[in-house]
């Protein structure tokens, strides 16, 4: 907790929304921007890592379960991330323009957005799970488990969008170990509420697989409200609040025309995995629970690209905008001589 105090403090000079990024050794922005994102990161791959272990133990048809519903996840969060990306570096840019009411209106729009898209996401997915998963997966058990867990998601997906967004924002404040903290709480909030409602310990029914998924939808609620107040006490967004609606529809426009293109590129990964899912379920559950896990595992090994790429939008964002053009192309080549490293 004092550590998250501390976060909490320092970023209050972030709050002050003045381009921090555009000055001092750039290679040191890079490290203590980055490594706070590596622990978090780590933590939300965690998450599913600590979920695939338990459902494990109720049995193969519940893994493959969780196998078949990763592809879904991986659109919403494809979605959070080109919505965060489009909303982070038109933040950077407006931090190192010094343009202080656009920022609150980005930050605004960016998490309008966020929730939109997550109810028409919600929606759509409970129109056409059931029938298109009744398509692909020959075990009925397997496909009653998916949908059960599926729900919960789908109920609670802005819950995990608008956190995304949220904490993109305060990334391109120059703020990351905020948003890694709030990562590693959710990890750890996961990690305590998934035996106890998957297996009913402590007096509660035993929910299984629905189990899962309402641990992680509460552990991502307590950080949703974590970064709402963060946005609202420390960075202040509801200042000038009217004459940021003014700026509204300007800001959606800017925070689109990086979201859309970001989210089809995003959209690659999970496509790709749907696919190969499909394909892998002519060969029975017990390949779709493997696949599942091995997928979950091979996350670990772009941990640190991850972390870097979600580090860089804000420090080019800032420096072009401050026209600091030898920082901002120092930076693309130092990331790529460390991603060939």
């Amino acid at each position: 907790m004092r550590a998250f105090s501390n976060a909490l403090n320092a970023s209050k000079t972030s709050s002050n929304h003045q381009a921090i990024l555009t000055e001092g050794n750039l290679n040191r922005h890079l490290w203590q921007m980055s490594w706070p994102m590596v622990v978090g990161i780590m933590a939300i791959i965690t998450v599913y890592l600590v979920d695939s272990f338990f459902i494990a133990q109720l049995g193969s048809e519940n893994l493959a379960a969780i196998g078949f519903a990763m592809p879904v996840i991986n659109f919403l969060t494809a979605m959070a991330f080109g919505i965060g990306s489009g909303t982070s570096a038109k933040l950077a840019i407006a931090v190192g323009s010094g343009r202080i009411l656009q920022v609150k209106s980005l930050i605004i729009s960016g998490l309008f957005l966020a929730l939109g898209s997550a109810i028409i996401f919600a929606i759509i997915g409970f129109f056409i799970s059931y029938p298109f998963f009744d398509l692909i997966i020959d075990n009925k058990t397997s496909l009653k488990y998916l949908i059960d867990y599926l729900e919960i998601w789908y109920l609670g997906c802005f819950l995990v969008v608008v956190p995304m967004v949220a904490n993109s924002a305060m990334r391109a404040l120059g703020d990351t170990k905020t948003p890694s903290l709030i990562m590693l709480s959710v990890a750890l909030t996961n990690l305590i509420l998934d035996p106890i409602l998957i297996f009913g310990l402590l007096g509660l029914p035993k929910m299984g697989i629905k189990g899962a998924a309402l641990a992680t939808i509460i552990a991502y609620g307590f950080s949703f409200s974590l970064t709402i107040y963060i946005l609202l006490k420390k960075h202040q967004i509801w200042q000038n609040f009217k004459q940021c609606l003014s700026l509204q529809k300007k800001s959606i426009l800017q925070i689109l025309s990086i979201a859309l293109p970001a989210t089809l590129n995003n959209l690659v990964a999970p496509l790709s995995v749907s696919i190969t899912t499909i394909l892998i379920a002519n060969y029975g559950t017990f390949s779709v629970a493997a696949y599942g896990v091995a997928s979950r595992l091979e996350a670990f090994l772009l941990i640190n690209y991850m972390a870097l790429a979600s580090v860089m939008g804000p420090i080019i964002g800032q420096n072009y905008a401050a026209k600091k053009f030898a920082m901002f192309k120092l930076a693309i080549n130092n990331s790529f001589i460390f991603s060939t490293i």
